[in-house]
Parts: C-alpha cells; sequence; structure tokens
C-alpha cells in the first residue's frame, strides 16, 4: 500500500472519529436542554427544536411529550404541542377529553386546528365551529378553518350557511379544488341543486379534464338531471372510472325514465315505440341485477316495472309466466307491480286469483283505488255482489263530492266525484238492473249534458235493453263534440253487430285498431268480433215418453247442424239435419229433413232460404222465412215451407204430407216485457186444413242480484176442417190458457265461465170441442253452462201432464243441446 493512500485512509477514519464524538455531545446535550422546562416562548421554541431531532418519529415524540406533560402538567407550550401531535396521530378523543379538562387557552393556529380536526371526527360539531371561529378571528382568509367551518356547518345542518361561507371564500380563492369539492358536497345535502353542483364539476373539470373521480361525480349529477343519454356516454368513454354500482344505477335511471317517457306520452304510435323501447332497457337492467346477489333488493322493483309494461302491452298470458318464473312472493312487490298481475289474472279470466292478490295488497295499502276497482271488478267476475257492494262503498268514501283544505275553510268539487256517480250508476246495469242504472245515468246526463263518459254508457244501457236506434242516437250527442271518442267508437261497433251492420263494424273495428290496437276494451272487441266472424256447430236433442192416450209414444227430436261464418258480410250458408222420431202403439217411424240453405241479415231484417230434402220423398222441397225490422220495438215475421217441419209423425207415417205458411207481428218493450201474435195456416195432403193463433206475453217480475222470476201468458187457439178420425191428434177446435213461471238463478260465475239453472213451471187450461175442460202442467229443470264465449251446452228433464181428446197422458221428458263457435 502506498503511503498516500495510508495517509488518507487514516485521515478519514479521525474524522469519522471526530463526528462520532460530536453526535454523542450534540445528542446529549440535546436530552440535557430537554431536561429543564421551557419558561418563554422563544425557550420553548428551541426546547421543542431539540425534541424533534431527538425524536423525529411521531409515536416516539408523542411518548416524549406525555412523560413532560406529566412532569410539568402547567405548561401551556408543551401541552399546545402535546394537543396536536394527539390529533395528528389519530387519538383524537384523547385530544378532546384532554382539552376540555385542562382549560388552558390554545394560541397557536395549528393547535386549535388540530383539536378542531379532532372534535369533527368525533362528531363534536359545536366544539369544532367554535374552535374554527377563533382562528378566524385571527386569520380570516385561513383555507382549513373556512372549509374546516364549513364542513362542520353542514353536518350540523346549516347548509346555506356552509355554502355562504364557501362561496365567499371561493372569491378570493377562485378555482381552489378543495373548496369547489366541498361546495358541491354542500349542495347534495339540499334538493334540487343538481345544477349548481354540475356547475361546480365542471370547474373542476377543466382543470382535471382526466380525473376519474370527477368525471365519475358528474355524471352521477348527469344521472340525477336525468340526462340519461349525457351519463351513458360517460360510462363509454370512461368506463374505467365506474363501478358495478355505478353501471346498476346508469340502468335504474335508464329503466326509469324509459317507464316515464311511455307514461306521459298519450299518442298512440309513438306510445308503442316508448313501451318496446322501454320493455329492452327494463330487460337490461333486470340482466344485471341477476348476475349479482347483493342487488337482491333491488329486483322487486324491476320486476314490477316488467309487470307494469306487460300489462300495458296487453301480454298477460306473458306476464303470468314471466311471474310465475321469478322467485318472488307477491307480497314483495310494489303496489303497482300487484295492480299489474292482478289486472292480468283478471283480463284471462282468473278473478278468484286476482281478488285474493287485491285483497291481500289492501291490507297494507286500504286506500289504493286502482286496488279497489280490480278488487270490484273481480268480484264481479265471480257474481260475489256482496264483496262487490262493499268495494263499491270504499271506492266512494275514497271519492267524496268535495275536496276540504287542510283548515277544512276551503272547499272544491272533487274531479274524480264525475266518475264514482258513473260507478254507481253502472253497477246496476252489471246486476242485470237495467230500468235502475238507466234512469241513473239520464239524471247524472241532465246535470252534466256535455259528459260523454255518461252518455256513452247510457247508450251501452239502451243497447242491452234492445233499444240499439235509441242508442246510435244517443252516440250521435258524442260524435257532435268528439268525433274520436274511442269508448263511444267502440259502442257504435257493437250497436252495428246487434243490428247486423257487419260491414260498419268491420269498418269500425279496422279504424280502431289502427289508432288503439294496444287498449285492453278494443282487445275485448276484436275477440267478441271474433266470435261474430266464427262459424257455427250446433246440436240439441229432446226426448219423452209420456203413457196414458192413443197418441202417446216415445217421442224424439234430433237437431244438428253447421253455420258458416259471414260472406260478403250479410250472408251465411247453413246446413241443418233434422230427425223426428215416434214410438207408439202399432205406428213406430221416423222422418229426416236435410236443410241446405243461405241466410241474409241486414238492419232492417233479413230472410232465410233453403233447400228440404225429406226421406222417402221424392220430390224437394223447400223453405224461405221473411223477418221485417221497424224499429226497436215492433218487428214483423213471415213464412212458408212447401214441407213442414211441424209435421207430426204419425201423419208422415200415414203418407200424410203438411204445407204451412205463418205470419207473427212482435212488440218488445223492453228486456223485461214483450208480446207477441202469430197465426200459422196448414195444409195436409189428406184434405184437413189447420188454422192456429197464439197470443203471448212475457214479464220480468223479479230482478235480483243472483236470481230473477219471469211470467210468461199464453193464449192458443187451433182449428181443423177435417174430422178427428185421424192417426194425428187432429182437434175440430181447441183453445188453451196458461201461464208459465221462470225461475233463474246464478249457480257459479269465473270469469266468462257460467252456470245457470232453471226451473219452469207451466200449467194452464185446455177446452177442446166435444170434451171436458182439462189442465195440463209440466215442470222442467234445466242446467246452462257457458264455458267460454265460443261454447255453450244445456241439460233439461221433466214432467209434465197433457190432455188430446179427453184422455190425460203423463210422461217425464229430456233435453240436451251445445253450440261451439269456430
Amino acid at each position: 500500500m502506498s503511503l498516500a493512500k495510508l495517509l488518507f485512509i487514516s485521515g478519514l477514519y479521525y474524522l469519522l472519529s471526530i463526528c462520532t464524538v460530536v453526535n454523542a455531545l450534540s445528542a446529549a446535550d440535546a436530552k440535557h436542554k430537554l431536561l429543564g422546562e421551557p419558561k418563554t416562548q422563544l425557550e420553548y421554541q428551541e426546547w421543542s427544536q431539540w425534541a424533534a431531532e431527538l425524536y423525529p418519529e411521531l409515536l416516539q415524540r408523542l411518548a416524549f411529550y406525555h412523560e413532560k406533560i406529566i412532569e410539568h402538567p402547567n405548561n401551556t407550550f408543551i401541552y399546545t404541542d402535546w394537543l396536536t401531535l394527539l390529533s395528528w396521530n389519530g387519538n383524537h378523543q384523547e385530544a378532546v377529553s384532554a382539552f376540555k379538562t385542562n382549560g388552558f387557552r390554545i394560541e397557536p393556529i395549528y393547535a386549535l386546528e388540530a383539536v378542531a380536526w379532532s372534535a369533527r371526527q368525533l362528531s363534536e360539531y359545536p366544539l369544532a365551529e367554535s374552535l374554527y371561529e377563533e382562528i378566524l378571528q385571527k386569520e380570516p382568509s385561513h383555507k382549513n378553518a373556512n372549509l374546516g367551518l364549513a364542513a362542520a356547518q353542514i353536518e350540523t345542518g346549516a347548509v346555506d350557511d356552509a355554502i355562504n361561507r364557501i362561496e365567499q371564500y371561493l372569491l378570493v380563492s377562485r378555482g381552489d379544488k378543495e373548496a369547489l369539492t366541498l361546495l358541491a358536497y354542500a349542495y347534495n345535502q339540499k334538493p334540487d341543486t343538481a345544477l349548481q353542483k354540475l356547475v361546480i364539476y365542471q370547474k373542476l373539470l377543466h382543470e382535471d379534464p382526466e380525473n376519474g373521480e370527477l368525471i365519475r361525480a358528474r355524471t352521477m349529477i348527469f344521472l340525477e338531471l336525468g340526462l340519461i343519454e349525457q351519463a351513458a356516454q360517460e360510462f363509454t368513454l370512461h368506463p374505467e372510472a365506474f363501478t358495478e354500482n355505478d353501471k346498476l344505477d346508469l340502468l335504474s335511471h335508464q329503466n326509469t325514465i324509459s317507464i316515464r317517457k311511455f307514461n306521459a306520452e298519450i299518442r298512440d304510435k309513438e306510445k308503442a315505440a316508448l313501451l318496446q323501447q322501454a320493455l329492452k332497457v327494463n330487460q337490461n337492467y333486470l340482466n344485471l341485477l341477476s348476475l349479482n346477489a347483493e342487488y337482491k333488493t333491488k329486483l322487486p322493483l324491476a320486476v314490477a316495472d316488467r309487470l307494469f309494461l306487460l300489462n300495458s302491452a296487453q301480454e298477460h298470458e306473458l306476464l303470468i309466466s314471466y311471474f310465475s318464473e321469478q322467485k318472488i312472493s307477491p307480497s314483495e312487490l310494489p303496489t303497482y307491480g300487484i295492480e299489474s298481475l292482478a289486472d292480468s289474472l283478471l283480463v284471462i279470466g282468473h278473478p278468484s286469483r286476482a281478488l285474493k292478490l287485491t285483497e291481500d295488497a289492501l291490507q297494507q295499502a286500504s286506500q289504493q283505488i286502482k286496488l279497489l276497482k280490480i278488487a270490484y271488478y273481480a268480484s264481479l267476475d265471480i257474481h260475489d255482489m256482496v264483496r262487490a257492494n262493499d268495494y263499491l262503498e270504499r271506492l266512494s268514501l275514497l271519492q267524496p263530492k268535495w275536496r276540504y283544505s287542510s283548515n277544512s275553510h276551503r272547499r272544491k268539487i272533487n274531479p274524480d266525484y264525475a266518475e264514482m256517480l258513473l260507478f254507481r250508476a253502472i253497477h246496476h246495469a252489471y246486476v242485470d238492473q237495467l230500468a235502475v242504472s238507466q234512469e241513473k245515468l239520464e239524471n247524472l246526463i241532465n246535470n252534466a249534458p256535455s259528459n260523454n263518459e255518461y252518455r256513452t254508457n247510457l247508450s251501452t244501457v239502451y243497447r242491452w235493453r234492445g233499444w240499439i236506434d235509441l242508442s246510435q242516437q244517443e252516440l250521435q250527442y258524442v260524435f257532435a263534440t268528439d268525433v274520436d271518442y274511442l269508448p263511444a267508437k267502440i259502442s257504435q261497433t257493437y250497436n252495428y253487430i246487434a243490428n247486423n251492420d257487419y260491414y260498419l263494424a268491420e269498418q269500425n273495428i279496422n279504424l280502431i285498431n289502427q289508432k288503439h290496437h294496444n287498449k285492453q276494451s278494443v282487445e275485448r272487441l276484436n275477440d267478441d268480433w271474433d266470435a261474430v266472424n266464427s262459424s257455427t256447430l250446433f246440436f240439441n236433442t229432446h226426448y219423452a215418453n209420456p203413457k196414458g192416450t192413443v197418441f202417446s209414444s216415445r217421442d224424439a227430436f234430433y237437431e244438428a247442424g253447421w253455420i258458416s261464418k259471414p260472406l260478403n258480410f250479410d250472408w251465411r250458408l247453413f246446413y241443418k239435419r233434422q230427425q223426428s222420431r215416434s214410438e207408439s202403439k202399432g205406428i213406430n217411424g221416423s222422418y229426416t229433413i236435410n236443410d241446405i240453405g243461405v241466410d241474409y241479415k241486414r238492419p232492417w231484417g233479413g230472410f232465410e232460404l233453403s233447400a228440404l230434402n225429406i226421406n222417402g220423398i221424392n220430390k224437394s222441397h223447400w223453405s224461405l222465412l221473411v223477418n221485417l225490422k221497424f224499429s226497436d220495438h215492433w218487428k214483423v215475421n213471415a213464412g212458408y215451407q212447401s214441407f213442414s217441419k211441424d209435421t207430426p209423425v204419425r201423419a208422415f207415417v200415414s203418407d200424410v204430407n203438411v204445407e204451412s205458411s205463418q205470419a207473427a207481428i212482435e212488440y218488445r218493450l223492453n228486456e223485461g216485457h214483450g208480446y207477441s201474435l202469430s197465426h200459422q195456416y196448414s195444409t195436409f195432403s189428406d184434405g184437413n186444413n189447420r188454422t192456429s193463433i197464439a197470443l203471448n206475453g212475457y214479464h220480468k217480475i223479479y230482478q235480483g242480484e243472483r236470481s230473477s222470476l219471469s211470467l210468461y201468458e199464453n193464449l192458443y187457439w187451433q182449428a181443423n176442417s177435417k174430422d178427428t178420425n185421424r192417426l194425428y191428434f187432429n182437434p175440430e177446435e181447441v183453445l188453451s190458457l196458461g201461464a208459465s213461471v221462470q225461475f233463474e238463478s246464478l249457480l257459479y260465475k269465473n270469469s266468462k265461465t257460467e252456470l245457470v239453472q232453471q226451473i219452469i213451471l207451466d200449467a194452464g187450461q185446455l177446452k177442446q170441442t166435444s170434451f171436458d175442460t182439462s189442465l195440463y202442467y209440466s215442470i222442467t229443470y234445466k242446467n246452462f253452462w257457458q264455458l267460454s264465449n265460443t261454447l255453450t251446452l244445456y241439460y233439461s228433464a221433466g214432467y209434465g201432464q197433457n190432455s188430446y181428446d179427453g184422455q190425460i197422458e203423463r210422461g217425464p221428458f229430456f233435453g240436451l243441446g251445445m253450440e261451439a263457435k269456430l
């Protein structure tokens, strides 16, 4: 090793030794200095400097100060910095407790700020506010004190004071990021301040345009303001700035806004497009919710939105199927979801389920008007009139005539009261009290002649009473003020159908579907129109087995047929096969009529023309029946049959054919009263000519909510030109006077399915020339099943007595029938 190198190493070692000694002396000196107590500000500055050098780490210094405050409990200099160190180290509770218990006055601003910060962390905002105010008395522009005081004010609810303080500070320190961020937070505590927050974040982003937190905050404000497109654009441009919850918020807002737009739109074409858009957005929202179990609580609301949209789209079957796949109880749904579900159940023919849903929901939401309406209609659909009346009363209580101010000093007419009056008036029609319903509606119109809803419903009641012309007249008043009023258009279409004007009915339906195809009432109209435009299959039979006279026989009548759907609106083809059979003492026989023809119907009337083929008769026969309508009350019928369908089997077996012509006039006052007078003249091939006249009357004498009682009167006279020495019953002259009472009641109803029973008691007296007056009677029990609007069947059984040539004949009889629309 060279001498120079050896000298360098020796010198370096000497220098390091000197430094070590100096440091050791300095540390010793520092410890020595720290043993004393600083009495003045100058001494404390030097003392605290030595402490910082000796204990550079915060925890070491805090422990040292803790020792010194024990040694010198009344030293305000040490106490002040000890509080500060406690706050800086996060010992907030200890700092605040020490400040409160010691009672020393703190002078330095940094110490006041530190204790104020600890107070805020412990939610002791009044203490924090007082400390910040003390700082501001010394230094009004102090940033942390201004912003700290504002933050504390926000937490205590003095948001307006905080906003004012921050804005005053920003006048001096424009663009301060912390101040702007706090200002945004302050505005966030107040409703309807999204625009102010948006302005703040725009300023912040101007200085830092790529800041993800700022981008996210501004986007959330876009959502708050309903600026969905702008928010969605930010999600696309800066996906890294957003969490899964943010994406959920976006879809949630998109879902809500799309539904609101759909609800607000009144134009049908635009509404249809908005509905499809809302369904798409809602599906996206549901898809995201299904990916994370944490979102489970949000699922019922999203499902309820889906139900609402499907119900609005008239997708009732799809709605029921969709909900059945969800693992959600109806009780988890909000009210509008239950309303949609129950309404769809009602539409597709499940009123009992709909009623159960609404009744459960009404236990929690007893004043929800739409739920009460659904429950009312569901009760009607199962014909539970006790429940229906109860719900009607509850609706009435929620829709009083007057609305009062909170102090009851002022009142105004309730705009929904008119709807309630209509509800009550039309309710009578639902229980077949049409006259009462008509009277109430006419009274409503007298008080409100321009109310088109009243008039349209009155038009419907007129039609139900059989007064088509009067119904049409009422609708003309409606169209004079609103030519496109949909309920009136629908009512007019039903009038056309009832009046056999199928051309105008189809024109109306096409126009309605172009504008209102998604309305529930229109869907119902289309269903009824489809039934009208269907072909029909029917079958009925009657069988009797009386005993007691020479005419006693096992009589049977069978009829089956097919009627085509309308051809060119007014024409229908038909085929009927009828067989009459009789098995009596020494005479067994039957004949079959094959009847093929056309039926023509128009508002003025119509006709039925057919060719008849009878087994065993080579000659073809024909039949013509004509009916004319003169008004809602008067009709005339006439007909001719070259082979009468009333030909007795015993006459046919005796090679006797019958030709007949008939005419009748009908007067129908309303659905409860009517009369008819008919005449028939029959020519028998054995030279006998028969004349018969019948006068009939009908009166409904009782109408209840589930049952009715009707009276039928009849007077019948018959005369024959030949003597009674015939195989068939051929009295010289016979006169009968009788009446029948018909009791009808509804046994079961579930939407379009009904079971009705009838009990018919018929009795009277018959006087035949050369014989004593005799009593005739019968009792019949019938059941009618309407399984849908396209399928009906019935069956019946009875027992009766009649008189032929003075002899009494008694026995049972049975019936069966069916009609199906195809």
